[in-house]
């Protein structure tokens, strides 16, 4: 038995399940002399709905989770365009929006209803794991005990001139003033 593997199990279950399912994992760990084990299992706190929706949708709609990293791996290390910022701000809207139609819909599945602040924690944790790489790297990990919020001015852009497109020459001696 390998903490990581019984971490992966431990924050797959409901959390309703969490603490009958990790007393098991400290008994069978402590069964097998692995004290350490089971010491280190029992430090494992049950996560928040918001968290458990956040890690379920880790693991079942991995697509999403990883298209919205991506982008936000391309805010933080690309010289970007405004044409490219403009791209890419819609795609994690769609991203982070898709991803809370998920949350609902897996919460209904789970027998509770997400509610509006808590559809809100969820894409603010999606939001600073699409800001931060520590956070995305905590997200993609799959067991989030809270809720997470990026609280910064967002990543460092590096801005590129985009190609004007092409624009009618301005007047001779500027644009024009009305006196009056």
């Amino acid at each position: 038995m390998e903490l990581d593997e019984l971490a992966d199990t431990l924050y797959s279950v409901a959390p309703a399940d969490f603490v009958s399912t990790r007393d098991d994992l400290v008994n069978l760990a402590r069964a097998e002399g692995n004290k350490e084990l089971a010491t280190r299992l029992r430090a494992l706190r049950r996560p928040t709905q918001v968290a458990w929706l956040v890690n379920q949708l880790v693991r079942r709609r991995p697509d999403l989770v990883d298209e919205l990293l991506a982008v936000g791996a391309r805010f933080r290390g690309a010289e970007l365009t405004r044409r490219d910022m403009t791209e890419l701000s819609g795609r994690r809207r769609a991203l982070l929006r898709d991803l809370v139609v998920a949350a609902r819909q897996l919460a209904g599945e789970a027998g509770t209803a997400l509610t509006d602040d808590k559809a809100r924690e969820v894409e603010a944790t999606f939001g600073a794991a699409a800001a931060d790489e520590d956070a995305a790297a905590r997200v993609r990990q799959g067991r989030l005990t809270t809720a997470l919020e990026y609280a910064g001015f967002g990543p460092q852009l590096q801005l590129v001139p985009s190609p004007e497109p092409d624009r009618p020459a301005a007047r001779p001696g500027g644009p024009s003033r009305r006196d009056g």
